[in-house]
């Protein structure tokens, strides 16, 4: 066991002396890297495998020549400084042993290459031309062409901001987003992938002033040539260098219209034209640039006619038959604007509503009155004012009328209309057209003929109506109305209206007190009326104690009295009177008898024809019986026995005499024919 130990041992020193004849193999992994952006490479291997007394290291670059270092088995990295900076070295190595007077060394290894890049600190400088409000053109210069890149550094305030850049050895870095009129410190380093450079010295620059604010424009005033225009600053106003204030008609093309002040905020534009519309706009402007406020589009207001006067009046105190005063309020005017300024006042007449309206005067502003003579009395004036503008525009007129004293105007259009009162009684409600506004009072009248007519009653101004409280049944009545004036006298009367009937209710009451007596050979009857209704009387006597009466006449409504001419001395007479209208008779009256004085004789008895009846322009009359010889009278009455027509006539046999009555007015008439001996009488109606 022991030799074959001794043995093995013997072959092991012989394999390890063979094997000690061959040179160490290589290290492995040879890394190299600069260290930092100092001078300075690291290099780290792998040591090989086997015995080995050391390496050498070897390096050189283009500019650095070849250079080597030897170290001991036990290091596997080295450092090595002082090289070349910005030089390319190439790094590799080799292992070697010892062995008797020999040094072996294995093969190189692989090379590493390492760019020992040196960077130092850029120049950079601010192209002043190009720094505005929020920009500032950066040019960085650096004569190192191995930067990756730049790092820019602004500091404002405290706050620090970095850029990154591009590489290059003139490099223009644009700064954007900054503030205005802001300081900043501006510094530049070099990269080198991730690795910086030292920092450049600062250099400091100022942004400039921004765009100025947009002015916020308004206007509170629109006159026809002036209008008002109003501005104000939101913030920064300081950065306002300049304001242009710029006009357009049409909103497209706009002119400059003035410089205000920077120490105004309103200007009125004199330019403007009165009722169109304009367009402006105000630009604030500083060294960056200029900034426009909102568009305001105004229409300047159009010239107005001025207001019309007020409230005209007729100064009632003072007119007369040839004058009349008005007054009037003038207008309220536009001050502010100026757009409708009165320089002077017209008054225009047309008098009786004929022709047109003509000038009567061309008063200054001020004036409120106007005399207006020449006239004529009861002239009806029609005034128009207007007021006249400072650009001769007219007002709309006041207009008045009045007239001038005089009489007051006939009323018109009289109306009656017949109602029944509560009572019973009959009444006529009369009203009429007042033309007249100076009237003092009304006077109706009343008439049953439409000739003779009465006062019915007086009433007050304005007042155009009046009830007959007093009509009778079975009459007729007309009545007209006219005005007065207490100081001017009373108007001409309105048209008479009528004939206006009450009709009947029942027969009359029965006349009463019937009296005869003789005069001078005559009978006068007498009697009081009892009734209100009647239409006529009929007058009857009897020749033969009252057993035949015959008729004598027929009288008129409210006729008391009545003379029988037709009568005979030494005869006796028996009177009685009825009332009669459209319903009847009424009793018989009491009867009257008298004895005539003297020796009679007997009348010639005649008879008497009356035709038309109704008539209208002619009566037509025959008399049968008569004495040729004899004159005969004919009287016409009316129905109040009123004599309206004598004449002395003398009939032919068998002729009619034609009597012309178209004078007479429509209404009931007694036609009596009397001879001196004998009388008769016929009821006719005339139309």
């Amino acid at each position: 066991m022991k030799k074959f130990l001794i043995l093995f041992a013997c072959l092991i020193a012989s394999l390890n002396y063979t094997f000690a004849q061959f040179p160490p193999p290589p290290p492995t992994g040879l890394v190299a890297g600069q260290v930092g952006l100092t001078n300075s490479v690291n290099i780290s291997w792998t040591a090989p495998v086997g015995a080995i007394n050391g390496y050498k290291v070897y390096y050189s670059s283009p500019a650095d020549p070849l250079d080597s270092v030897t170290l001991g088995s036990s290091v596997t990295s080295l450092n090595l400084s002082n090289l070349l900076f910005n030089q390319s070295y190439t790094f590799n190595m080799k292992a070697f042993r010892v062995v008797g007077p020999d040094t072996l060394r294995s093969t190189a290894t692989g090379n590493a290459i390492v760019l020992v890049v040196g960077l130092v600190a850029p120049s950079p400088t601010a192209d002043l031309g190009l720094v505005t409000h929020n920009f500032i053109g950066l040019q960085i210069t650096d004569s190192n062409v191995f930067e990756t890149g730049f790092d820019v550094e602004l500091t404002e305030n405290g706050n620090i901001t970095t850029v990154v850049a591009a590489a290059g050895s003139s490099v223009f870095q644009p700064l954007t987003n900054l503030k205005p009129k802001t300081g900043y410190s501006i510094r530049v380093r070099a990269k080198y992938n991730s690795l910086a450079g030292p920092w450049s010295s600062s250099i400091f620059v100022a942004t400039k002033v921004g765009f100025p604010p947009a002015p916020i424009l308004s206007s509170d005033l629109n006159c026809p040539t002036l209008i008002n225009l109003k501005w104000s600053i939101p913030s920064r106003a300081e950065d306002i260098e300049e304001y242009i204030l710029k006009k357009s008609y049409d909103n497209v093309t706009f002119y400059d219209l003035d410089k205000p002040a920077l120490t105004l905020n309103n200007y009125f534009d004199q330019t403007a034209l009165a009722g169109a519309t304009q367009y402006y706009a105000l630009f604030a402007r500083n060294s960056t640039g200029s900034t426009a406020s909102n568009t305001v589009a105004v229409t300047a207001q159009a010239f107005q006619k001025p207001n019309a006067p007020l409230n005209p009046i007729s100064d009632q105190g003072n007119k007369s038959r040839n004058h009349l005063t008005i007054r009037w309020t003038n207008g309220s005017e536009d001050q502010t604007c100026k757009t409708n300024i009165r320089t002077n006042t017209i008054v225009m007449i047309k008098t009786n509503n004929t022709g047109d309206f003509k000038q009567y005067a061309n008063l200054p502003a001020f004036a409120s009155s106007v005399k207006i003579e020449n006239l004529n009395p009861k002239d009806i004036v029609d005034v128009a004012i207007f007021a006249v503008s400072d650009k001769g525009l007219f007002s709309n007129p006041a207009n008045i009328r009045d007239t001038t004293a005089g009489p007051p105007y006939a009323p018109t259009n009289p109306i009656a209309v017949f109602f029944v009162d509560a009572l019973g009684n009959p009444v006529f409600d009369i009203s009429w057209k007042d033309n007249s506004k100076d009237e003092d009072y009304f006077i109706v009248e009343r008439s049953l003929d439409n000739k003779t007519f009465a006062e019915l009653g007086k009433i007050k101004m304005n007042i155009n109506s009046f009830k007959d409280l007093t009509p009778e049944e079975a009459t007729i009545y007309y009545y007209r109305v006219k005005a007065g004036s207490n100081t001017e006298g009373e108007s001409a009367y309105s048209p008479s209206i009528g004939p206006f009937i009450v009709n009947p209710t029942k027969a009359p009451n029965a006349p009463y007190g019937l009296k005869a007596k003789e005069n001078a050979g005559k009978v006068n009857l007498t009697w009081y009326d009892d009734s209100k209704r009647e239409e006529s009387y009929i007058i009857e006597k009897s020749l033969d104690a009252g057993v035949n009466y015959s008729l004598v006449a027929t009288l008129g409504k409210n006729v008391t009295s009545y003379t029988d001419e037709n009568v005979s001395a030494g005869k006796t007479y028996l009177y009685r009177v009825i009332a009669k209208n459209a319903i009847g008779s009424s009793a018989n009256s009491n009867i009257a008898t008298i004895k005539m004085s003297g020796v009679g004789s007997s009348p010639n008895p005649i008879t008497l024809s009356v035709y038309p009846n109704p008539a209208f322009e002619t009566l037509n009359i025959k008399v049968n019986e008569i004495k040729s010889e004899s004159v005969y009278n004919l009287r016409i009455f009316d129905r109040n026995n009123r004599q309206v027509l004598y004449k002395t006539i003398k009939f032919d046999n068998a002729e009619a005499v034609q009597i012309p009555v178209f004078r007479l007015n429509q209404g009931l008439y007694n036609v009596v024919i009397t001879n001196g001996e004998t009388s008769i009488s016929k009821k006719i109606f005339k139309y």
